[in-house]
């Protein structure tokens, strides 16, 4: 097991998503906990009003689209982004990352890390739907 997942988290999420990796809590758990968490996004540009939004970090796994999404800061830094590709960072509530992604798309939680997981488009469609 590795040390990631016998210590404690960085954030409530994160010790929920550590619990779940245990076997102590549910997956319902560690998607509520996702919900109810404020989570950092990488976007390329700076956010500029005239502009338009930020532009997320957008992954395929071949079949699906990923935005990308971390717990805490310390995630992103050990994520392997290429250099200058997400510059900067905007935290917002998950459930409103969620709510806004288009549909079709999912979520990858602190990509590369042993502390992450993915959540599958027709998961997110459920999701909206319900919320």
């Amino acid at each position: 097991m590795s040390d990631a997942v016998t210590d404690g988290g960085a954030s409530p999420f994160e010790d929920a998503l550590l619990a779940g990796q245990r076997g102590e809590a549910s997956s319902t758990d560690v998607l509520g906990a996702f919900l109810d968490a404020v989570v950092i996004v990488p976007s390329g540009p700076a956010y500029d009003e005239t502009k338009g939004p930020f532009e997320p970090l957008i992954v395929s796994n071949g079949t699906d689209s990923f935005m990308v999404v971390f717990s805490t800061v310390k995630q992103v830094s050990k994520f392997g982004a290429p250099a200058g590709s997400t510059p900067y960072l905007a935290s917002m509530p998950a459930i409103d990352v969620v709510k806004r992604l288009a549909p079709g798309a999912g979520i990858v939680v602190n990509p590369g890390s042993d502390v992450g997981f993915e959540i599958l488009p027709t998961l997110l469609d459920s999701i909206r739907a319900a919320a």
